[in-house]
């Protein structure tokens, strides 16, 4: 039996739902590898602690009201040490420096995620940063001699729900389902910005669901927005591969989903919602045609992104390139993590 993995990650609000949810992924594989796995949160909504531990994932809070701060540290290495691991993985912006070397010198091993080089200096055995060219923009400055870096579009985590039957190539036609999916939280309501663009601009009568987190707070506004298109709000799904095999295009945020519809076939629009997201964007949109950046989500309607919209749902393949976007993603990221952190050696 494999040694416990311990995971530390938080969700809800302004945080979002994504260092959750792949971290779901990477738990998915090490359990497959015949490890166990607890995951470890300050703030986390109910309805997706509940989805953790469907995964046969044990979920523990964190009883402090300051995370990312010595006590958080505290409390995490104390259950580190209770539940017998010997990886912590830590996914968020607030594992800074203070907090990775008291973990460290608690003599834990230590995984951080990155995905915009959120601290300056580093003091762990292991970064990970799964976006296309962070092995090529990302200079990593760590404290620790042996610090290895896992970068690129080689170490996509994605959850095993998409890894048990990969979907067969498809074509790219004019755009009649389209997705719309912002986040699990969306505490800026970008989503309702996106669906007066495509009332404004998107002529034809589209089929347009769009899906929401159970943390999002503007539910019901979105469910009261009048259209020219056949639109339904659906909050809280759980099967994602059912959603992007319904549709023929997606209009997502640049976060982590961006992998999932990418390995799934389909083109999509990226919509820019926070700085961390940049690198994602540019790497599709601007070093490959993989997908169709509409811009920050504050600025959508006064910038030129309108017409290729319009050119996009009527011939994604016109503005994007369907071979680059559908051979970016391999499927195998979560098994070479964990095999790094099963095996202890590097990943070549």
């Amino acid at each position: 039996m494999k040694a416990t993995l311990l995971i530390r990650a938080d969700a809800g609000g302004a945080t979002g739902t994504g260092h959750v949810m792949r971290m779901i992924a990477l738990a998915q594989g090490y359990l497959r590898c015949g490890g166990r796995v607890v995951l470890a949160s300050v703030n986390c909504p109910e309805k997706l602690v509940e989805r953790v531990r469907s995964h046969n994932i044990e979920h523990y809070f964190i009883n402090t009201k300051q995370p990312g701060h010595l006590n958080d540290a505290q409390l995490t290495t104390e259950l580190a040490r209770e539940v017998g691991a010997e990886w912590l993985v830590v996914d968020g912006y607030h594992f800074d420096y203070d907090y990775q070397k008291y973990v460290k010198q608690a003599g834990l091993s230590l995984l951080c995620v990155d995905d915009y080089g959120y601290s300056n200096r580093w003091f762990c055995d292991v970064i990970l940063n799964q976006n296309l060219d962070a092995d090529l923009n990302f200079e990593y400055v760590s404290d620790l001699e042996d610090t290895q870096v896992l970068a690129g579009g080689r170490f996509c985590l994605l959850r095993e729900e998409f890894l048990k039957e990969k979907a067969q190539p498809r074509s790219w036609g004019k755009i009649e389902c389209l997705l719309v999916t912002l986040g699990g939280s969306d505490s800026d309501n970008a989503t309702e910005t996106v669906l007066h663009l495509l009332n404004q601009f998107a002529f034809r009568s589209l089929l347009i669901r769009v899906l929401v987190g159970a943390d999002n707070p503007h539910v019901e506004r979105l469910r009261s927005i009048k259209s020219h298109h056949h639109m339904e709000v659906v909050q809280n799904i759980t099967n994602m591969p059912e959603q992007y095999a319904w549709a023929d295009g997606i209009i997502s945020a640049g976060g982590s989903t961006c992998w999932e519809w990418l390995y799934c076939g389909l083109p999509g629009a990226i919509v820019t919602i926070a700085d961390n997201q940049l690198p994602i964007v540019r790497a599709l949109t601007e070093q490959r045609k993989a997908a169709l950046s509409l811009g920050w989500f504050h600025e959508i309607h006064v910038n030129s992104s309108s017409s290729k919209l319009k050119s996009w749902l009527e011939a994604p393949s016109s503005i994007t390139d369907r071979n680059v976007a559908c051979n970016l993603v391999d499927g195998i990221g979560v098994e070479r993590v964990c095999q790094m952190l099963s095996d202890g050696f590097e990943v070549k």
